[in-house]
């Protein structure tokens, strides 16, 4: 059966994408391994990450550029190209360095193939077909990251780190092998003009802003490094925006935002993404620091969120070409809702079940509503600014990916020292419950052969530990709380969307 060039783009987009998606997760879970492999200090691990993700938004932001300039094909096969060497090259790292500057490569190489691909999908469908089409490439973006949990546990345990990027190369060949046989090449302008005021203002704004909150979780908001960092990225995308406004061949087109549906999709998109990235950072916490299990055996619970997000994906994406964007938006988010309420009741005895019931059906409706806001805000541009659009998702998506990690992690370390200090208060060695306690366990170690001074001491610390818990676990639920109205927040922007499904458009892309 011959496929038709829509699919084989579809199939292009998903292995040149998958890798990179993958692998941000895997090198999360082996950065410990790797700093003890390398006998380097624990901040190291941050300046990895933070390396990554500021190459990531600076290529991000050239999307558009390279492909005019360049033709898709091209610009593909490049990033595919460097994203296979640097593959290899992380496995070999000698040294924490090597590995600080391949990743850097890495992200620079890999950082618009998404946006690209986006593009390539949207434009090779027909308008009635683009959410169906767009919902079958946002299945690789919420599964790569679960499947990464669960996979990158296991890598590490029963092989070594490096095998978290060995295993993503056969991928990439499939991805050059497909791009060189199958994708069709645009028309390019060689001689196109490279605005050199936007990069670097694009550079300096979005590279402060993603290190002031990859780090103002551990630095502190309040740490003048933060404040310096945020003081600089605001001034600078400020400059951007006036820069840009007035720039004839901007790097970033600002038009984009004169759409209405582009400006309430993003909107959707960013709630949807903090929301995305607090289950998958609180979640994995919550499991293994609080209730002891493995970190492959927490992936594996959070799998079947992922393969429910996808269903979901695919849901709103045949919805979204029906019946538009606004009511698959507004039932996504109503269901993810009810579902992070119950996990404002979580506990420390919450069963692994319950937690994988309650995460597939907030997958269902996070797949629900993302992915027609995700179709609506491209379908929202005219064709001529539809790589523009694309390009400037991908920048607004790392930025609400880093704000969204930082802001839930910042919150639930400032809840849980606020409620230890109260719950310190209120159990006080002169009230009953506590001398009960003191005294059952100071009467269970006395009899496992410890001294009384001893067994007294050993009481005072589980007395602590159980105190301490409970913190842990109202902090957890109060930041769930906070999830869920961040969720009805979702819906506000949703009812003013304008529908525009069925509409018929020529495509940009060739056939």
């Amino acid at each position: 059966m011959q496929l038709s060039y829509k699919w084989k783009i579809l199939i292009v987009a998903l292995l040149s994408t998958f890798p990179e998606l993958l692998l941000t997760t895997l090198s999360n879970i082996a950065l410990p391994t790797i700093l003890t492999d390398f006998n380097e200090p624990l901040d190291k691990a941050q300046f990895i990450t933070s390396a990554f993700m500021l190459a990531l938004a600076i290529s991000g932001a050239l999307a558009a550029y390279l492909s005019t300039k360049f033709g898709i094909k091209r610009v593909i096969l490049a990033g595919e190209s460097v994203m296979l060497i640097t593959l290899v090259l992380c496995g070999l790292a000698w040294n924490i360095n090597a590995l600080i500057v391949f990743r850097i490569i890495q992200g620079l190489a890999s950082g618009f193939l998404l946006p690209i691909a986006m593009l390539m999908i949207f434009s090779s469908a027909a308008k009635e077909e683009q959410g169906k089409m767009m919902s079958g490439f946002g299945v690789s973006q919420v599964l790569a990251p679960s499947i990464g949990l669960a996979l990158g546990g296991y890598l590490v345990e029963a092989l070594n780190w490096r095998w978290c990027f060995y295993v993503n190369i056969p991928m990439v060949l499939l991805a050059l092998f497909f791009t060189m046989k199958w994708v069709e090449d645009t028309p390019h302008d060689s001689g196109l003009y490279l605005d050199k005021k936007g990069l670097v203002l694009a550079s300096i704004g979005l590279s402060t802003l993603l290190i002031a909150f990859s780090y103002a979780s551990s630095w502190g908001w309040e740490d003048t490094r933060i404040i310096v960092l945020f003081t600089l990225s605001v001034i600078s995308i400020g400059l951007l925006v006036m820069v840009e406004s007035r720039e004839q061949m901007p790097l970033l087109d600002l038009q984009v935002f004169k759409f209405k549906n582009y400006i309430l999709g993003s909107i959707v998109m960013m709630f949807c993404v903090l929301v995305m990235y607090s289950l998958m950072l609180l979640l994995p916490l919550f499991l293994q620091n609080l209730q002891g299990i493995s970190s492959t055996r927490s992936g594996l619970i959070l799998v079947p969120m992922a393969l429910c997000t996808a269903i979901g994906s695919i849901i709103g994406g045949l919805c979204y070409d029906r019946i538009g964007a606004r009511i698959p938006i507004i039932i996504g988010a109503l269901i993810v809702a009810g579902s992070l309420w119950q996990f404002t009741r979580l506990d420390i005895d919450t069963a692994s079940s319950s937690i994988m019931l309650i995460t597939s059906i907030a997958g269902i409706g996070t797949g629900l509503a993302i992915m027609p806001a995700t179709t609506g805000v491209l379908g929202a541009l005219p064709g001529q600014l539809t790589n523009q659009g694309s390009t400037i998702n991908r920048v607004l998506y790392s930025v609400f990916g880093a704000m969204g990690s930082a802001i839930f992690a910042s919150l639930l370390s400032s809840n849980i020292d606020t409620n230890l200090a109260i719950l310190t208060q209120t159990v006080t060695l002169d009230s009953a419950a506590t001398l009960q306690a003191l005294s059952s366990s100071q009467v269970l170690m006395q009899q496992a052969g410890l001294s009384l001074q001893a067994a007294y001491q050993y009481g005072l610390y589980i007395l602590y530990q159980q105190v301490a818990l409970e913190a842990s676990i109202l902090s957890f639920n109060k930041i769930f709380v906070i999830s869920t109205i961040i969720v009805f927040i979702v819906i506000i922007p949703a009812l003013f969307f304008t529908n525009h499904a069925g509409k018929k458009e020529e495509a940009a892309m060739p056939h």
